[in-house]
């Protein structure tokens, strides 16, 4: 995790692009893009002493997060301790093939891609919805 001992952000650095399918719990980030018509933005944020520790705790955590769930990368440098340790957190985005399961016409279902992309246990996806996208 990445604000693991890390007392103080001193910079943020990120190459974002805007998610598919929706941004949740990134509000921030989501006010920005939509407000201001952004596909991908590439943010250099320097922090003086005084910027308020909790908002910059908010920004920082969602372009983690986003980085984190596949669009973008992100590289956090904060301070650690009474004695100023400087620590870097960095994202890993690494591209892995997806495997779905397929209909029998070798199509993708919407329980399947649902699935893959983490809202199945939230209920997103009904049972009408289970066939394929081709059979609507």
């Amino acid at each position: 995790m990445w604000r693991e001992g890390i007392t103080r952000v001193l910079k943020a650095r990120g190459r974002l692009e805007t998610p598919n399918p929706h941004w949740r719990g990134r509000e921030k980030l989501e006010s920005f893009f939509q407000d201001f018509h952004v596909d991908e933005a590439t943010l250099n944020l320097t922090f003086d002493d005084d910027a308020p520790a909790d908002e910059v705790d908010v920004v920082v955590s969602q372009m983690v997060d986003h980085a984190e769930r596949g669009y973008g990368s992100a590289v956090v440098v904060g301070e650690r301790g009474q004695n100023g340790e400087r620590v870097e957190y960095r994202t890993e985005v690494e591209q892995t093939p997806a495997t779905v399961p397929t209909d029998e016409h070798g199509e993708a279902t919407w329980v399947g891609l649902a699935g893959l992309l983490g809202d199945e246990e939230e209920g997103e996806v009904t049972l009408d919805e289970a066939e394929s996208p081709r059979d609507r």
